[in-house]
């Protein structure tokens, strides 16, 4: 036990000079598994907010053990709607194991996949040794605590940890979509959550019958949603989304909030083709690929062809659901485009080299 104590006290004191000795933390911009963007400098850090990470695996033990205690007090702490961020960012595995995670052990605060959502590179980026290891990063950008877990970890231990940074408890008043998909026939299209508004859109291929659709959805923590005084369970209950569906939300604390979600369709060709979107284009060789055809139901990669002018295949690459990086650096200066292949259509960009 002596062992593993000093074992502990050495690698924080390693881990402590790593950190000090970086001009600043590293920032990242990572996707969660509802879909969501997180940049911790401009979204968190510039906005006075304190993050909390819990950096885990999730076919790691004391990782299953501390989920629920750091969901806890993610919960004492306003659920996000404090001056507190809490963030869980996974290390090793893909999109449906980390969901998995989420829903065995109790962990209702954003999880960030390591395979598909980029937490890979942010626990290299913060030389993260081993997991669980929790850190609490001030406004000002400095590391103010780092910690592995420990098996006395306990909820309080945590909570007096943060109100020494005087951050207060508050009530969890989540009234919020963390996820919200309509399944059609052919697929699981995730819908856009303007959380400001309240409302979600949903866009549909052409012909589907709106009539009868089931939605999928991942709402705030202990919240209930009702529609027309109808309680809705995700992935089961049935409704008419030909016209707008008023949907309300009453959080743990008996507050209700009023969403819309909007249902359209479109062609099969504009909707497919919204779902990729490449910058910057014109580019001197670097182009990033942004795929929003991934959905919480597949993280299938796509086969993708670059070809030239003449219609000659120039490399082929396959692309998940991450922001991609396509790379022509090698290539001459011209035009090019990349046809991307699924089930549904065939979508084919522009590609501009200078």
């Amino acid at each position: 036990m002596k062992n593993k104590i000093l074992l502990i006290v050495i690698t924080q004191i390693i881990f402590s000079t790593i950190l000090n000795a970086q001009k600043g933390i590293p920032d990242f911009n990572v996707t969660d598994i509802y879909g969501h963007k997180h940049i911790l400098k401009s979204d968190y850090l510039d906005k006075g907010k304190y993050v909390f990470i819990d950096f885990f695996n999730t076919t790691c033990q004391s990782c299953n053990l501390l989920a629920p205690v750091v969901d806890t007090v993610f919960r004492d702490f306003g659920c996000n709607y404090g001056d507190v961020i809490f963030l869980a960012i996974e290390r090793g595995h893909d999109y449906n194991e980390t969901f998995q995670f989420t829903v065995d052990y109790t962990m209702t605060f954003p999880a960030i996949s390591g395979n598909d959502g980029g937490g890979n590179d942010v626990h290299t980026d913060f030389n993260i040794p081993f997991t669980p290891y929790k850190l609490i990063i001030s406004p000002g950008g400095e590391i103010v605590s780092n910690n592995p877990y420990q098996f006395s970890e306990t909820a309080q231990k945590l909570r007096d940890t943060l109100q020494t940074f005087g951050l207060n408890m508050q009530e969890c008043q989540g009234n919020n979509f963390m996820f919200f998909s309509l399944i059609s026939s052919s697929d699981s299209v995730v819908g856009t959550i303007d959380e400001d508004h309240k409302i979600v859109n949903v866009v549909l291929p052409s012909k589907t019958d709106l009539t009868s659709l089931t939605a999928n959805f991942r709402n705030a923590v202990n919240s209930t949603i009702t529609v027309n005084n109808i309680e809705q369970i995700s992935g089961e209950t049935v409704n008419d989304f030909s016209s707008p569906l008023v949907y309300e939300i009453t959080s743990e604390t008996g507050v209700p909030k009023i969403w819309t979600v909007n249902v359209s369709t479109s062609s099969n060709i504009d909707f497919y083709n919204n779902k990729f979107k490449i910058y910057p284009n014109p580019s001197s060789g670097i182009f990033i690929l942004e795929n929003n055809y991934y959905t919480k139901k597949s993280s299938t990669k796509l086969k993708t062809n670059i070809v030239n002018l003449t219609g000659q295949i120039i490399k082929t690459l396959l692309i998940n659901g991450n922001d991609n990086i396509i790379d022509l650096s090698e290539l001459k200066n011209g035009i090019y485009f990349i046809n991307i292949e699924t089930k549904n259509a065939k979508i084919i960009k522009q590609l501009i080299k200078y």
